[in-house]
């Protein structure tokens, strides 16, 4: 019996993810788009992470991130959305050697007919030593200090994990993102003020108690654990 690849096996594992009438409630027309931009990226030793992403209300759409594990120097994604990726994923190679729990990756875009540059994703974990090496790499070197400063500003129950980035588009934000731990989600499901006091400390003013009502609720839903994101944008 032959052993399927990464790719085949990727569009094995979205095929089953739009079954059953799945694929156009949740992704819309995208889904074939995605098909085809995927297969390039899944590179490496081991088998990639993915994570697909949607929306829950308005047009559907799918977003596609890809985070590689172990790769050797040299590899590189063919892709004419990948952008400039060589330094980045040869630097990340090095690194993984001595760091087996960071990853780096790339997220698809496949709302539109024509994809934009994927973003790149870069998670170093409790390794911030490595933040700035990444950012330079990448050619990004000013949002080193954006995930840094803003790390030192989240509650200790709150850490940052990882982050994401459009790199030449103007304006664009720096995406951080980090894990709650099971304990910190149940309270902040059953309290909402926590949630308050957290974007108090970190200086995030735009909200309300409809919106600290409503993360609560989705927290209170979720089965396992969750991650938030905020965005950072040049000042």
């Amino acid at each position: 019996m032959r052993v399927p690849s990464y790719s085949d096996a990727i569009q094995v594992l979205l095929l089953q993810v739009a079954s059953d009438g799945r694929g156009s409630v949740l992704f819309g027309e995208s889904l074939a788009r995605a098909q085809e931009a995927i297969s390039p990226f899944m590179v490496g030793e081991d088998f990639p992470s993915v994570c697909f992403e949607h929306p829950l209300a308005g047009k559907p759409f799918l977003d596609v991130t890809v985070l590689l594990n172990d790769i050797t120097s040299g590899t590189r994604v063919e892709s004419p959305v990948t952008g400039e990726h060589a330094a980045m994923l040869d630097w990340y190679a090095s690194v993984r050697q001595e760091h087996d729990d960071i990853c780096c990756g790339f997220e698809l875009d496949t709302k539109e007919d024509t994809l934009p540059t994927a973003a790149i994703h870069f998670q170093p974990r409790a390794h911030t030593e490595l933040v700035r090496p990444f950012c330079e790499i990448v050619g990004e070197p000013e949002r080193a200090t954006f995930y840094l400063d803003m790390a030192a500003r989240m509650p200790g129950s709150w850490p940052l994990s990882f982050f994401g980035m459009f790199r030449g588009r103007e304006a664009a934000p720096l995406r951080v993102c980090g894990y709650l731990s099971a304990q910190q989600k149940h309270i902040c499901a059953r309290n909402p003020s926590r949630l308050a006091k957290v974007f108090d400390t970190v200086g995030f003013t735009a909200y309300d108690r409809a919106i600290l009502e409503q993360i609560s609720m989705l927290m209170a839903a979720a089965p396992e654990g969750v991650d938030f994101q905020f965005d950072v944008y040049p000042v």
